[in-house]
């Protein structure tokens, strides 16, 4: 069994109809986990395939950027009286931006000869995938003005190779567990009953489906006893103002702390990258989520700390030693040791040296490896406060 912490990726589109094709076949594969046939040919065979299926759905997950003249007034007409498409009229022009299944179902791909890149006067569509569980995205879903891609439970046989032949779990907000792969010889190493009650649960959730799966249940009929808790990954897309609502609701402190998680932690790459609708007055450029605009705080170009740069699973696995240590001496007494900086100079090579023949340490149940990270830190604390200066003297 493995477990995974919560996260996502912004899925930026490459330029072109192939950019297009090439955006929708990486949506359509999440539902079935076949990420592995996707090769450098085979986004239009896939494409082809969902427009005679007639699983229109996916070709949502293709944004489609036209560059009109005013003058072109029955196309900017149609664009204009399409609700699921934005336009933006600047000067001469009438910026398109609305995705293939608009085209391909209105047969208007004629107008793709108007195809151009995303510039400051699109309002841009943002692709984002999650990894996340099932309730979590249950939530999400419920913002219907996107486009979604779900990683499907009901075909998707996790006792195949392509899924290691296990179940993956998401770690709930209020867990310390790390990442990776579980089996019940760590139930020892939970720090809370209510850590243990999850692995256990998780555990025999797995055996418990692989068991229905070997009795000849067929993966839709097996998925009944999965919890909450099953990795589902999930692909969105959707105009910027339509993450702007989804942030309100999903960073608001009202909203489940997994979700806010997740949504608070994309807000802020989104902050980050600059996106959103650029004013009339900005030069074109060929990509949307280029962040050179500007107009738009960017916390890069101001060279402030870049926080989200920190892993958040090895920080856990830090503060996991921060919290045994508290346990058994009390919060912060480590800032109190004589001769500290040395000290913990020693216990930082002795755990490094440790750590090549063990993963954890047994008095602890941490990682060695978090072990030196926070020696380290400790080392830090006692430098930056001339601590080690006051040791020595």
């Amino acid at each position: 069994m493995k477990l995974v912490h919560p996260s996502f990726q912004i899925i930026e589109q490459s330029s072109g109809i192939d950019g297009i094709e090439k955006q929708i076949e990486l949506a359509g594969r999440t539902c079935y986990k076949s990420e592995n046939k996707i090769t450098k040919d085979s986004a239009k065979a896939f494409v082809e395939r969902m427009i005679k299926s007639g699983h229109g759905a996916m070709l949502e997950h293709g944004s489609v950027y036209l560059t009109l003249d005013n003058k072109d007034t029955e196309i900017c007409n149609r664009y204009k009286s399409n609700k699921y498409t934005k336009i933006n009229v600047v000067g001469d022009k009438t910026y398109v931006s609305t995705n293939y299944r608009v085209i391909i179902e209105n047969h208007w791909e004629d107008d793709l000869v108007f195809l151009s890149d995303c510039t400051r006067h699109h309002e841009s569509r943002i692709t984002v995938k999650f990894i996340l569980n099932r309730v979590t995205g249950e939530s999400f879903l419920r913002h219907r003005v996107f486009s979604f891609a779900r990683e499907s439970t009901r075909y998707c046989n996790y006792s195949k190779d392509k899924f290691g032949n296990e179940l993956t779990f998401v770690i709930p907000s209020y867990s310390l567990l790390v990442p990776g792969t579980y089996t019940e010889k760590d139930l020892d190493k939970t720090s809370s009953e209510e850590e243990y009650i999850f692995l256990s649960s998780s555990l025999q959730c797995e055996k418990d489906y692989l068991r229905l799966i070997e009795r000849g249940l067929k993966a839709q009929q097996a998925r009944d006893i999965l919890p909450f808790s099953i990795c589902s990954p999930l692909v969105m897309t959707g105009f910027y103002s339509d993450w702007q609502h989804f942030f309100d609701l999903r960073c608001d402190n009202a909203a489940h702390p997994d979700a806010r998680y997740l949504a608070t932690s994309l807000r802020n790459e989104f902050e980050y990258l600059g996106f959103g609708i650029i004013s009339k007055n900005e030069e074109h450029i060929s990509q949307c989520s280029v962040s050179a605009n500007t107009s738009i705080k960017n916390d890069r170009k101001d060279n402030k700390t870049r926080w989200e740069l920190l892993p958040l699973d090895c920080i856990e696995d830090v503060a996991r030693v921060y919290t045994e240590g508290a346990k058994k001496y009390g919060d912060n007494n480590w800032q109190n040791l004589d001769n500290g900086y040395e000290r913990y100079k020693g216990a930082l090579l002795r755990h490094l040296y440790a750590s090549e023949t063990n993963e954890f340490d047994q008095e602890t149940g941490c990682r060695h490896l978090a072990q030196v990270a926070w020696n380290a830190l400790a080392m830090l604390w006692y430098s930056k406060h001339n601590k080690n200066e006051q040791s020595k003297n």
